[in-house]
């Protein structure tokens, strides 16, 4: 029984009477959050932010834990769809490519530093819009089937047009090489002691330089070993001698020319130029 004395300006409480009151306090929150754990079993909340995807339950499924929740027959095949629904992540969203065995040692050059390399990437055939990532890991194996290596990128998709399954096309800007001069794959010979080009000096005469390959990638060498501004021949250098006279043809300029990748085409070479 709680029993109050007034002693003065204070109020007096029994102990006995605290206890119970905070017990049955105790008790009416263990009681409360009961009742909201049996609510939450009417809602299934998502770990992640996304779009859900069909829905394979409808009332009056029987679902069970670890059990199939549907099965479809066909003429041809029967599927199981083991979840009530997906949702799937779109954004951020990844994307997953591969990198030919050759272009490994210029990516492993940055592992230390992977959100420096920069992914563009184009959807659907048009690619009037492209959208720039980062690279989340490399593999840590080649795929011998392909010769090639898996990278996975994560890129933005802020208004949810992107979705998983889309065919993309991937490009990813590994390094930088400054101050660089490139040529024409084509007109790269190679020879027992090595590779070289030829390159027609102020006579109209083809010189041949030895140089070294640095990078090269859908028809384009980076070199070292000749100039900025050398002419270099493209085509017809198989019939070409050191000192044999060469005509230059005549290009269509483009409305972007490539420095340092003048081409020219030898002429036959004449019994003079043969000696």
């Amino acid at each position: 029984m709680l029993t109050r004395q007034r002693v003065g300006s204070q109020k007096l409480y029994s102990k006995a009477g605290l206890e119970t009151s905070s017990a049955n306090a105790k008790s009416a929150q263990a009681a409360a959050r009961s009742a909201e754990v049996q609510l939450s079993f009417d809602y299934i909340k998502s770990p992640i932010d996304g779009r859900a995807g069909i829905v394979n339950v409808f009332p009056g499924s029987l679902v069970q834990a670890s059990n199939v929740v549907t099965t479809a027959t066909s003429s041809t095949a029967t599927s199981s769809v083991g979840s009530m629904v997906t949702i799937t992540q779109l954004n951020p969203i990844n994307v997953q490519f591969v990198i030919p065995e050759k272009d490994i040692p210029i990516m492993l050059e940055n592992q230390l530093d992977w959100e420096a390399m920069t992914v563009k990437v184009n959807f659907g055939d048009s690619g009037k819009r492209s959208y720039e990532g980062k690279v989340l890991v490399i593999d840590n194996q080649v795929d011998p089937s392909i010769a090639a290596v898996r990278v996975k990128a994560q890129i933005p998709n802020e208004d949810k047009t992107l979705l998983p399954g889309q065919f993309a096309h991937a490009s990813l800007v590994a390094n930088t090489l400054k101050d660089a001069l490139s040529i024409p794959s084509q007109s790269v010979v190679i020879n027992p002691r090595g590779k070289l080009v030829y390159v027609v000096d102020k006579d109209g005469k083809a010189v041949s330089k030895p140089i070294k390959v640095v990078y090269e990638y859908q028809g384009t060498t980076v070199v070292t070993g000749i100039e900025g501004g050398d002419r270099v021949v493209v085509e017809g250098k198989q019939n070409l001698r050191p000192g044999s006279k060469v005509r230059e043809a005549k290009v269509t300029p483009t409305a972007t020319p490539a420095p340092a990748q003048a081409a020219a085409t030898p002429t036959t070479p004449s019994a003079t130029d043969k000696k």
